[in-house]
């Protein structure tokens, strides 16, 4: 592409820039590298920062550039329960993983853990050419807290964050089989857990999947502050026929399935906060704010 423009990498995207700002009045910010991870990591950690938008990492600047990240989890790929596994090993820098024994991360981590220290060394040996085809599918939400919660105010925040998340799950014509719960506690007692969960019937129904999180919150979770949720669905597929269960009616599933997809109809023609729960409207509801975000920002 270079020869063919006769541009170096900095000059293709300044004209990139250039055109987006002419033609849609947007500013538009870029992240160079000799990888998608030190590309992506360079934009958003410089490339964002200031003008002109856009900045360019090379393998020699890792340890004047990557290696100064803080805290570790601003590092893509390095969540907040990798980064407490990382702290338990000793591992609370970039620089420092970068430099850790490989067959301790191994031990931890499995594969990952290479992964991890390669990232930290601004490797990346993914080909973005390649057509990526999971061997699973899954759906997952998050959020980081903007406040300490309690167990109780969880499990409101569980709720609307199943009710999004079941929403997909419908929109793809797909129903789960496995769920997961993680949370991550405040930074001042530390720590988190995650546990999954195997359905008997695999569902997309809102409540049958939200007694299910529960479970887990509740067998496994602490009284203590909480700071980040997230829950998943996994081996998500098509199902071409609907099991019957003994213990509940067929009649009363179907009316379940059609309320919720009525729900489901209103988000589609008036927005996502048409139709929200009444829980919605209490001081530690999330879910509407979060509905005018695009990718974790303010739209």
């Amino acid at each position: 592409y270079f020869d063919m423009y006769h541009y170096s990498p900095s000059e293709l995207v300044e004209q990139i820039q250039k055109r987006i700002e002419k033609e849609l009045h947007l500013i538009a910010t870029a992240g160079m590298g000799p990888n998608m991870f030190l590309a992506k990591t360079c934009l958003d950690n410089d490339g964002k920062k200031k003008p002109p938008y856009r900045a360019y990492w090379k393998q020699e600047d890792v340890p004047n550039t990557l290696w100064k990240i803080h805290p570790i989890t601003k590092i893509w790929g390095i969540s907040n329960g990798i980064s407490i596994r990382l702290s338990r090993l000793g591992i609370r820098s970039v620089e420092a993983l970068a430099k850790a024994d490989t067959r301790v991360l191994v031990k931890e981590f499995g594969i990952i853990g290479k992964q991890l220290k390669n990232m930290a060394n601004g490797i990346d040996e993914s080909d973005i050419r390649e057509k990526y085809e999971p061997k699973e599918n899954s759906l997952s939400i998050g959020q980081t807290l903007c406040r300490d919660y309690s167990l109780e105010e969880s499990k409101r925040l569980l709720l609307e964050m199943n009710d999004d998340l079941c929403f997909r799950l419908r929109m793809a014509k797909k129903k789960t089989s496995v769920v997961s719960l993680y949370v991550g506690y405040s930074a001042k007692v530390g720590g988190g857990f995650s546990r999954q969960l195997t359905l008997p019937i695999a569902s997309d129904d809102n409540e049958t999947i939200y007694q299910n999180i529960l479970t887990l919150l509740m067998r496994f979770g602490e009284n203590l502050p909480i700071r980040n949720l997230g829950i998943s669905f996994g081996q998500v597929r098509d199902y071409d026929f609907s099991q019957l269960n003994l213990f509940d009616s067929p009649e009363k599933e179907e009316a379940n399935r059609r309320f919720h997809l009525a729900m489901d109809a209103i988000s589609i023609q008036y927005g996502a906060n048409a139709c929200l729960r009444a829980s919605s409207q209490t001081e530690s509801s999330t879910i509407r704010e979060r509905h005018q975000q695009i990718g974790g920002h303010k739209a």
